[in-house]
């Protein structure tokens, strides 16, 4: 299959609406990748997965600017989209094609008609948060179910002024692909962790506690963000994973790295367990070895705070693997939404769960502030590759066949 961006003549109906506008008023047009409506099913088909072609861009609200992405980074939820899972996209949104790209780096071309303090040429970090409740925290995503969103994967898009936060001078302690990768990941870390570590301090104060607390994480590159952060707070960091590549990375980061192939078994299928002997013996011993690490790592308590954002495969042994008082905190469910627990054990154990949903703006802004005094970035080691334009959907079926070293895949847009 040809993955490679070529541009496609509009069909009959997006032709006429490009013609005719809204109340006469003509639109405009970009080159996107676009996820089509299509089966439940992720498939290398471009007319039926994530394809490259002419896109009519939505109307822009008053305090919308009209945008030219230069840097993404690829991240799970493009994988849940094409996959159409959890949720069909396109079907939930009531639209026949959508542009995904939650956040990047981009270049204000028009700013919004409302007054505010963005100009032609700014440079930001747009957020994810296009749809917030009362108090600011997300709802919706920018492009993924937030209706009339337009995401990154496209040469001209558009956001909303309170989900762009303005790059000037004391931002070049990064450089712009360093800040694309940060722009999801370690935003959604920031906030996830702020509760998490506010969690176990609220029920062990540091004059309790005052040691260095054990957190442990499944890799990911939230988790490797997170994990950074706490060691800021005074955290020693265990980062499991089953790249190579990705241990050398934690061990660079001064994380103890744990290699999860020790125990490939432990992938708990709760009717596999139940209806099969041998599954049931296979995943036991794999928990045991993985309980073992756990508690040579942690002298025997076990994780003050676990950072699972990966779900139901782990969730069991993430669990047993938690520290008296300790908290399991979730940003995400990569692989499992659904999970079950004994409440009473939790509640003697005074175990506290946590689960957020990416960031409010303000901590968007708050993680931004937090990265330029502490120099908590994304390392350039790894971002080793940048996918050109043309090759998005190469990196799409790359990610899928799990072929991608880095924790941060990123893809450059737009010329600078």
């Amino acid at each position: 299959m040809d993955t490679r961006c070529t541009a496609k003549r509009l069909d009959a109906s997006e032709q006429a609406l490009l013609n005719g506008g809204l109340k006469g008023n003509p639109l405009e047009t970009t080159e996107a990748w676009v996820l089509k409506e299509g089966p439940k099913t992720r498939s290398t088909n471009p007319d039926i997965g994530l394809s490259c072609g002419k896109f009519v861009i939505p109307p822009l609200d008053d305090d919308e600017a009209l945008l030219e992405p230069l840097f993404g980074a690829w991240e799970g939820n493009y994988g849940h989209a094409l996959d159409r899972s959890p949720i069909d996209i396109c079907v939930a949104r009531g639209e026949p094609a959508v542009v995904l790209g939650n956040c990047g780096v981009v270049r204000v071309l028009r700013p919004p008609k409302a007054p505010g303090e963005l100009k032609p040429g700014d440079i930001c970090i747009q957020t994810g948060n296009a749809v917030a409740d009362r108090f600011g925290y997300m709802v919706k995503a920018h492009a993924y179910d937030a209706r009339n969103t337009m995401g990154v994967l496209a040469k001209r898009t558009k956001a909303r002024a309170r989900q762009l936060i303005r790059l000037g001078p004391d931002h070049q302690v990064a450089s712009l692909p360093q800040w694309a990768a940060f722009s999801l990941r370690y935003v959604t870390a920031w906030a996830n962790w702020r509760v998490a570590h506010g969690s176990f301090r609220l029920q062990l104060p540091v004059e309790t506690f005052p040691e260095a607390f054990p957190v442990w994480a499944w890799g990911g590159g939230v988790a490797y963000a997170e994990l950074q952060l706490a060691a800021h707070f005074g955290a020693r960091c265990t980062l499991i994973s089953s790249k190579a590549s990705r241990l050398a990375e934690a061990e660079a980061a001064g994380f103890a790295a744990v290699d999860r192939r020790s125990f490939s078994d432990l992938d708990y299928d709760p009717k596999a367990y139940k209806m099969s002997d041998g599954y049931r013996e296979r995943y036991r011993a794999a928990e045991r070895a993985f309980l073992e690490v756990v508690a040579q790592g942690t002298g025997g308590e076990g994780a003050s705070i676990f950072i699972d954002n990966i779900g139901g495969p782990v969730f069991r042994a993430s669990l047993k693997a938690l520290a008296r008082e300790g908290v399991l905190t979730t940003a995400g469910w990569k692989c499992g939404m659904n999970v079950s627990y004994m409440r009473a054990m939790q509640c003697i154990a005074r175990q506290t769960f946590v689960h957020t949903h990416y960031a409010s703006f303000e901590e968007g802004r708050q993680a931004v502030r937090y990265a330029v005094e502490h120099e908590w970035l994304p390392p350039s080691s790894a971002l080793s590759k940048t996918y050109a334009w043309h090759d998005i959907g190469q990196l799409s079926l790359d990610f899928n066949a799990d072929r991608v070293d880095s924790y941060f895949p990123i893809f450059a847009i737009n010329p600078l």
